[in-house]
């Protein structure tokens, strides 16, 4: 497609995220196109299993949906911070579990008509429950551990974010492989 961008300028900005509005032309019409910019670009998301293969999900209120959703442990990367700590401190923060071990599997890009950002997925294998979470002030989040059919079932039925199903999709690759070859975990 032959496109051109006129102009573009943020119309919208705070702390964790602006509204760019572009101005297109394509086949001499012209468009207004509006995208969302996340500063921190990557976030990590975090498929902890349990040793009991249990998946850690999170029942989380999202305020634009207004209703309750069911998520992967998530987060941003703060300062001075590496995209696997970020991962490791969301989830223990987030959910009270710890894991062994945890391994970067991958990435993708969550929404890109949209969104500028990136999921780094993570599975951490043999979590275990090792504090209360420390939510922030705006978080309503109860933890739950499921089996991967049963996320399958909720996400049916669109009570799944899709950023978790991509991660959860990829994940699971990883996790047939440990399986399958009786990996240590």
């Amino acid at each position: 497609m032959n496109y051109k961008i006129k102009s573009s300028k943020i119309v919208f900005k705070r702390k964790w995220l602006s509204i760019r509005s572009d101005t297109i032309t394509s086949n001499k019409k012209t468009f207004k196109y509006y995208s969302v910019i996340i500063p921190e670009k990557e976030f990590p998301i975090i498929v902890a299993i349990t040793p009991n293969n249990k998946i850690i999900m999170e029942r989380i209120f999202r305020f634009p949906l207004r209703r309750y959703v069911l998520e992967l442990p998530k987060g941003t990367v703060e300062k001075n911070e590496t995209i696997l700590q970020s991962a490791k401190r969301e989830l223990l923060e987030e959910t009270g579990y710890e894991a062994e071990r945890t391994i970067k599997i991958g990435k993708f890009i969550a929404n890109p008509s949209r969104l500028t950002e990136t999921a780094t997925i993570f599975v951490a294998l043999n979590a275990r429950k090792k504090t209360e979470q420390r939510l922030e002030e705006l978080e309503d989040i109860r933890v739950i551990e499921m089996t991967y059919d049963e996320i399958l079932e909720k996400a049916s039925k669109g009570l799944v974010d899709g950023v978790s199903i991509a991660a959860l999709t990829l994940a699971m690759n990883l996790i047939k492989k440990l399986r399958k070859h009786k990996i240590k975990r």
